[in-house]
């Protein structure tokens, strides 16, 4: 096994270094994909060596309860973080991007709670990994508490039509779609998880 996940391994924390040299506020415009990418690159190794400790169910019979919190816990944590984080590093580049429209940017912003939900439960099912799960969850509802605040502040603004605005429609359909796409994860997980304990 360790043999199996080391090269994943090693190239997870390559890619996470060099994230950090490139996610920096000098890199603008199109520079700032360059981070987005490494940090995807970190999360598709970290998948690589996820699935190899995540075989079956994440609470299997091969692991005791002391090696799971010891090893896949932190893996699971970490995979999952990088995954969102590579979605929201992608917003953020567009949204930086004067160039891009605000309707390209509401439809990667929805496009994106889309994607982290099916990664979510997919991931959850079928590596029984209800940590992966609640981490996708824990981001969605991030989210939805950040269009909260957005929506928030447009209302500040006291102008009567803000609610029709295009921007205040779009944090709004956000924000129901962060919700919706953070409790379907968070059910998934909770189901892997008692399943998982009910197969010991």
């Amino acid at each position: 096994m360790i043999r199996n996940i080391s090269i994943p391994f090693s190239f997870a924390h390559l890619f996470q270094t060099l994230w950090t040299a490139a996610f920096r506020p000098k890199y603008k415009k199109n520079l700032q994909y360059i981070s987005a990418g490494l940090l995807g690159a970190t999360a598709l190794s970290l998948s690589k060596a996820h699935a190899i400790y995540a075989p079956g169910s994440a609470l299997d019979n091969t692991y005791t309860i002391g090696q799971y919190f010891l090893y896949l816990f932190p893996m699971s944590l970490h995979f999952g973080w990088t995954t969102a984080a590579t979605l929201v590093n992608l917003n953020g580049a567009l949204v930086a991007n004067p160039d891009v429209s605000s309707k390209a940017i509401a439809f990667i912003g929805h496009s994106s709670v889309v994607v982290a939900t099916a990664l979510g439960v997919y991931v959850t099912n079928i590596r029984s990994a209800p940590v992966y799960g609640a981490v996708i969850a824990w981001a969605l509802f991030a989210v939805r508490d950040g269009m909260i605040k957005r929506m928030d502040m447009l209302l500040k603004k006291n102008d009567a039509s803000v609610k029709d605005s295009r921007e205040y429609k779009d944090a709004k359909n956000q924000k129901l779609l962060s919700r919706i796409g953070g409790w379907i994860c968070a059910s998934a997980s909770a189901f892997i998880t008692v399943k998982s304990f009910q197969g010991k």
